[in-house]
């Protein structure tokens, strides 16, 4: 969907036939991810990818639900590392 579209950098058909969105963000030292509040949307996800250089990528996956629970609201507002723990690899989120 690339950078001209706010909604999200993919749209994704399941194995099971089923249309999402994919908004993915990325870091690549241990700081928080930019995103910004929007109307939750159903079929809408977040991957948060943390690539580092010479050490192992991480992924965190979580609805949009959760990703506006999350945001810390503020001039720049955000998602930080603790927020998005118990979503490491939580690939299991995203419908089949």
């Amino acid at each position: 969907m690339g950078n001209s579209t706010p909604l999200a950098d993919l749209m994704v058909v399941s194995p099971s036939g089923r249309m999402l969105l994919v908004d993915v963000k990325g870091v690549a030292t241990k700081t928080c991810w930019l995103v910004s509040r929007k109307v939750t949307r159903d079929g809408l996800f977040y991957v948060f990818a943390f690539v580092p250089n010479g050490t192992q990528n991480q992924f965190f996956i979580m609805t949009h639900a959760g990703v506006n629970e999350a945001i810390h609201d503020g001039p720049m507002p955000d998602v930080r590392w603790n927020d998005l723990k118990s979503n490491e690899n939580a690939w299991h989120l995203l419908p089949e």
